[in-house]
């Protein structure tokens, strides 16, 4: 998007001072709008998503900030952006752009499934809804497609050392399951009677499902950063005034 200024006239009554002043107007105020923009986006999300994480709402927008120096070299250009990760699930939340289907592969080391956490000590909202490297981990010890990479023999031991998972559909719900303890084995053996037992059901640590579709997209990022645009004129305009009376201050000039 871009915003218009009437250099001339800006030129004629800032004579002398001109040539110092626009480009750090102009950079300050293309700055002060992407960074409002961006806080705009940040409440727009808590709008029109469901309870979204601090992972989609503080840590998802940037801002990519123009310098004077660029202004003076041709190029005003600021951004406000959303950042690579968030973007891999948002993008179905764009209104005008998003929408569809979402499947494995967008976002997320899942090559043939898409996960969500449900075991309450696997949830860290810091990093997107689970924490870091524990997926990872479950698919390897599941073994899961794709997952067949050789492993240490470190890695191995501390593997056998956990309690063992598997990947099944239980209850209608496909995915990642702990183990029940288990008993121990009957001695001395008595035909007819199973030796070990299960002492608990399995849990669910992380569910798995193929899609996820998205039918009407809420987030209006292009309508939220264009209102942004609004404030730019007296964003530059303040600029201009206060850094001519700085200025003017700094020479004893009026």
């Amino acid at each position: 998007m871009g915003v218009t200024v009437d250099l001339k006239a800006w030129e004629a009554y800032l004579g002398s001072y001109a040539s110092f002043i626009l480009p750090e107007a102009t950079a300050y105020a293309l700055n002060g709008s992407m960074y409002a923009a961006r806080d705009a986006l940040r409440a727009h999300v808590k709008d029109v998503l469901d309870r979204p994480t601090s992972f989609t709402v503080r840590q998802a927008f940037g801002v990519k900030a123009v310098s004077k120096q660029s202004v003076l070299h041709g190029n005003p250009t600021a951004r406000v952006f959303v950042m690579k990760r968030q973007s891999a699930y948002l993008w179905f939340q764009v209104q005008g752009g998003g929408g569809g289907v979402r499947r494995p592969g967008n976002i997320g080391p899942g090559a043939e499934w898409l996960f969500m956490p449900v075991a309450k000590e696997l949830i860290d909202n810091r990093h997107g809804g689970m924490k870091r490297g524990i997926l990872r981990g479950f698919t390897r010890r599941a073994g899961l497609t794709g997952q067949d990479k050789p492993v240490s023999a470190r890695t191995q031991q501390r593997d056998q050392a956990r309690r063992p998972v598997f990947f099944a559909r239980l209850y209608g719900v496909d995915g990642i399951w702990e183990r029940p303890d288990r008993s121990t084995m009957m001695i001395p053996r008595q035909r007819g009677l199973r030796q070990v037992i299960n002492m608990s059901t399995p849990r669910l640590l992380v569910a798995a499902y193929r899609q996820e579709t998205y039918d009407k997209p809420q987030f209006d990022f292009a309508g939220v950063a264009a209102k942004a645009h609004d404030d730019f004129a007296f964003r530059f305009s303040e600029a201009v005034d206060l850094m001519l009376t700085m200025e003017q201050a700094r020479t004893g000039l009026d």
